[in-house]
């Protein structure tokens, strides 16, 4: 049975039914490459030799396929289920959340030419694998990118120091103070915005724009700013603690479920026991909404 990224949700949970009944299960993996050549080795290499070989292409190669094969034996003959898994490196990008996932995956592609020769001659296409294969994120990329995908708020990016700014910045952040402490005494309401325009006029600054969010940040919690669509001020508001938690918790969501779907195939059928297998799918399409 072919797999594709469409039906893997879906047919996932027959999938780890076939390995949770079957008495024997075949794990196949194809790979971009199966060898790197040392051109210092030469003749009969030692089991050392060999597995340091074996080793660095696995470092070295990306896999292209997963195949399982699950074996079961009933009454007098055996029954075979067979799973054909093309696998992407790539993380597609259906939502904001996945674009900003992708940006932080930058994988490295190698393949050799003979793989692929071998490959097309069993007629394997590896841009349909690319372009339609199930995704994936290994152990070690979900441990990194759940500290820096999830744990990513609204960043005001690298401080300005003091000493470099010049005497016009220097004036114009304590303006923005002065400004900002002079509209807080005037005990706006929620909605209220104070706009800070360009202090030169025309369109903001970048430098503009970092300066007030930098101000805004160290001076005044109880308040937030963006850069106006228009582009000619920024626009500073009181937080909606309420508000803000709810978009905090929906983002939340919306990341948690950009990673499940990514690290769905290789954890749920290459890491975990199958006992647990069918109780995590299931949490996982619960928190998909599939």
């Amino acid at each position: 049975m072919d797999v594709t990224a469409r039906s893997f949700w879906q047919l996932l949970p027959s999938m780890l039914e076939a390995i949770c009944a079957a008495d024997y299960v075949a794990v196949d993996l194809e790979m971009s490459g199966i060898m790197t050549r040392d051109s210092l080795t030469t003749g009969e290499m030692s089991l050392e030799q060999a597995y340091a070989r074996l080793r660095n292409a696995a470092n070295t190669f990306s896999p292209v396929a997963l195949g399982v094969t699950t074996v079961r034996f009933v009454e007098s003959s055996y029954q075979a289920q067979t799973f054909t898994i093309p696998i992407s490196t790539l993380v597609p990008c259906h939502t904001r959340e996945d674009t900003q996932l992708a940006s932080l995956l930058d994988r490295k592609l190698t393949f050799s030419s003979n793989s692929l020769r071998f490959l097309e001659v069993h007629g394997f296409d590896v841009n349909c694998a690319i372009g339609s294969g199930v995704p994936y994120l290994s152990r070690e990329e979900m441990e990194i990118l759940s500290e820096r995908f999830l744990c990513s708020g609204g960043t005001t990016g690298d401080l300005i120091e003091e000493s470099s700014l010049t005497p016009f910045d220097r004036s114009f952040c304590d303006h923005v103070g002065k400004t900002v402490r002079k509209w807080l005494a005037s005990e706006p309401k929620l909605k209220s915005v104070l706009e800070i325009p360009e202090p030169r006029g025309g369109n903001l600054r970048r430098s503009t724009t970092s300066l007030v969010r930098q101000v805004v940040a160290s001076e005044f919690p109880q308040c937030r700013c963006w850069r106006q669509h228009t582009g000619d001020a920024m626009s500073v508001v009181l937080r909606d603690e309420k508000k803000e938690y709810e978009i905090e918790q929906r983002e939340t969501e919306a990341k948690v479920t950009s990673l499940a779907k990514n690290f769905g195939e290789w954890h749920e059928i290459t890491t975990t026991a199958p006992a647990d297998m069918y109780r995590s799918v299931m949490d996982l399409r619960g928190t998909d909404r599939l």
